[in-house]
């Protein structure tokens, strides 16, 4: 059912003795015995089940589906009552097994913990000040007003660093930890034990995940309601539509697009959706429909769009939700979405070498760098140590990354959160692997398979391994990936045959540390942790066997304009640089030639960061690049090292850096530009 009014499947839970400003059509729970109550829309009513023989109760309010492998028989509330009877830690593995998107409440006479769904994708806010705790931070301001957090307190980058909201004294909880109310203290209580699936092989922990995601599937099923899923063209909604099978018949899909390709980098990534869709539904025939981008005047458009200020404090994907309504106007609709899948990837670049604080912090600076400028540094470092204290990130968290867990607990959490409020005016919204035993899952592999999406490639498999084969944002299916790819590995296998490269390169930050990195053919980059000004990544080649001149070609693909001054490339001679040209300053590949060297030579290639670009894996492939066409001419000629290239003004001569040396065969290249006027001088 299309809901047209505010807070959609929300609830504020207040004290009893207190009458905050909600909907006139709302209703109330009492929460036992603790003077709380529990005040909610009409779309959903709360469960409440007291525990024999005490004063404790459980509440679930939201769509609570039970996911784990034993059969349930009761509902989730019911079957929470029972193991707060068995003990604490059968309570919390209990909820390791539900998936769907609510809150908890576990409470006695004294107050309540409250608990959220595995990823946080029910929202809740609280705030110590006014006594409350909600589903939107607006239903809190609505009752009290608050102070707007301004720019220079970290308001543009609220959503995407810790707890902080548009409000001071209004705070969002985060997944995996519980709010004591009422005093107001919240608690990590996952992850605590080392992954439990470690030890399974790929095919025990596909068969795992599948059997959580079908008990799931099938609960949701048998609440009746209808199923709409997203299709594109990556990879998370193939395999929730490889995992779903079963259900396909009753679940209607829709993409989102453009009605034509446009230049635009989105435009293109819409259309190229539409194109991989249609093969996917050649594959698998579905139900489908798709969304056009641009098409106005659709009924209710304005009415949502002032309900949209209120119920959510992002904008993700506003013009959508008149789509969803007005396709959609059944009454208990459900979309099925696959954002949970990105905890799995290692989306952010997690590696071997960042799981510390020192890294947790360069990724938070990287994540709220729109407060740079704004909130003052030490305001920024403080909240950084603060949120690392708050919420437990300076914990042992039993061999987790704590970059996973960031992005878990904080982009999950947080800003997808938001999402779903945009979208409940047109429907509910389940993320099957919002179970946090199948993230957990996702998390037992290596950082290299979990890169690669190995585990999701297994599970389409598993479930429709015809869904592989079309590419996943790719134009190219399967089978061209590979035989282009292997095409490359001929030709680079070629061209190694003449490459003299060591089998590492070096990274060296400006702070003095120093790392190698197992190559990647020729290629070399400065990694997506280590962008920040100073570093340099450096590339030799071996001693050439005698004396002669060595020939090769530093090719770097990617330029743009307002890349320029972010990065440069530079050939050095023993340790000293000989030329040197910006990074983004041109596509074509620079061939560089050296004169006259000798095997006690060390020749290498290196780039060196002007920017700090910490963690944007954006910039790691802007400045990748290739060393090719190695090639040593051995001669008798001696003399003075010489160095020339086939870009303008990038040769140093001697100590005196800007004089210009360059290749007879590419004095066509030279402009006006390349040629300093001369000008008279004064004789004495």
């Amino acid at each position: 059912m299309v809901a047209l009014h505010p807070y959609p499947r929300g609830f504020l839970i207040h004290e009893a003795n207190t009458a905050p400003t909600v909907p006139a059509e709302w209703s109330t729970v009492t929460l036992g015995s603790s003077g709380w109550l529990f005040t909610h829309d009409r779309l959903y009513t709360p469960e409440l089940v007291m525990i024999a023989d005490t004063d404790q109760w459980v509440l679930v309010h939201g769509l609570c589906l039970h996911a784990g492998l034993e059969d349930v028989n009761v509902s989730p509330a019911q079957h929470l009552a029972q193991m707060v009877q068995r003990g604490e830690i059968d309570f919390l593995e209990a909820l390791d097994y539900l998936g769907g998107r609510h809150v908890i409440l576990l409470g006695d006479s004294n107050g309540f913990k409250l608990f959220h769904d595995a990823t946080g994708m029910r929202s809740v806010y609280f705030s110590p000040e006014s006594s409350m705790v909600a589903s939107h931070v607006h239903l809190i301001t609505d009752s009290q007003s608050h102070v707007h957090r301004s720019d220079d307190q970290g308001r543009r980058a609220a959503i995407a660093g810790w707890d902080r909201t548009h409000f001071v004294g209004i705070t969002s909880l985060l997944p995996n930890h519980f709010l004591k109310v009422a005093d107001w203290a919240v608690q990590r209580f996952y992850p605590r034990e080392v992954n439990r699936f470690s030890d399974l092989s790929t095919a025990e922990k596909v068969q795992a995940f599948r059997g959580m995601w079908n008990r799931e599937m099938h609960n949701l099923v048998a609440t009746g309601s209808k199923l709409v899923m997203s299709l594109t063209g990556g990879a998370d909604s193939r395999t929730s539509l490889a995992l779903s099978m079963d259900h396909v018949n009753d679940i209607e899909m829709f993409t989102y697009t453009v009605a034509s390709k446009g230049s635009s980098t989105w435009s293109k990534s819409m259309a190229l959706d539409k194109q991989l869709v249609e093969e996917i539904k050649e594959l698998v025939p579905v139900e489908h429909r798709y969304f056009f981008f641009g098409k106005k005047n659709l009924p209710r458009s304005k009415e949502i769009a002032q309900l949209l200020k209120k119920n959510t404090t992002q904008k993700h994907g506003h013009w959508l939700v008149p789509h969803y309504a007005n396709a959609f106007p059944e009454d208990d609709v459900v979309h099925l979405r696959g954002n949970a899948y990105e905890i799995g990837r290692a989306y952010w670049g997690t590696n071997e070498w960042n799981d510390n604080l020192e890294g947790l912090e360069r990724l938070y600076r990287m994540r709220t760098k729109k407060d740079s400028g704004y909130e003052p540094e030490e305001s920024r470092k403080t909240d950084f140590e603060r949120g690392m204290n708050t919420w437990e990130y300076n914990v042992p968290l039993h061999g987790y990354h704590l970059w996973d867990i960031f992005y878990w607990e904080v982009r999950s959490g947080r800003w997808l959160a938001e999402i779903l409020n945009e979208t409940d005016i047109a429907f509910e919204t389940c993320v099957p692997m919002n179970v946090r035993a199948m993230v957990e899952i996702t998390l037992a592999f290596s950082i290299q398979e979990r890169s690669d999406g190995f585990f999701f490639s297994e599970l389409i498999n598993s479930g429709c391994p015809v869904l592989n084969f079309p590419g996943k944002n790719d134009p190219r299916n399967i089978y061209e990936q590979v035989r282009d790819e292997q095409a490359e590995l001929a030709a680079l296998h070629d061209t190694e045959t003449r490459v003299a490269l060591l089998q590492e390169f070096q990274v060296a930050t400006e702070g003095g540390s120093t790392r190698s990195v197992t190559p990647d053919g020729n290629r070399f980059y400065i990694p997506r942790d280590d962008f920040m000004v100073g570093t340099t990544v450096t590339r030799r080649l071996r001693p050439v066997p005698g004396n002669g001149d060595l020939i090769f070609t530093v090719d770097s693909p990617y330029a743009k304009a307002s890349a320029v001054g972010h990065w440069y490339y530079q050939v050095n001679v023993d340790g000293k640089p000989v030329a040197r040209w910006d990074g983004a300053e041109r596509r074509r590949p620079v061939h560089v030639t050296l004169g006259n060297v000798q095997p006690s030579h060390e020749v290498s290639v290196s780039i060196v960061a002007l920017r700090d670009h910490i963690g944007a894996v954006s910039w790691e492939i802007a400045s990748r690049a290739r060393i090719m066409d190695v090639l040593f001419t051995e001669s008798d000629a001696t003399g003075a090292l010489t160095i020339a290239t086939d870009i303008p003004g990038s040769v140093f001569a001697s100590d005196d850096c800007g004089v210009l040396s360059i290749h007879v065969d590419h004095l066509g290249d030279l402009t006006s530009r390349d040629f300093q006027e001369d000008s008279p001088r004064r004789l004495i």
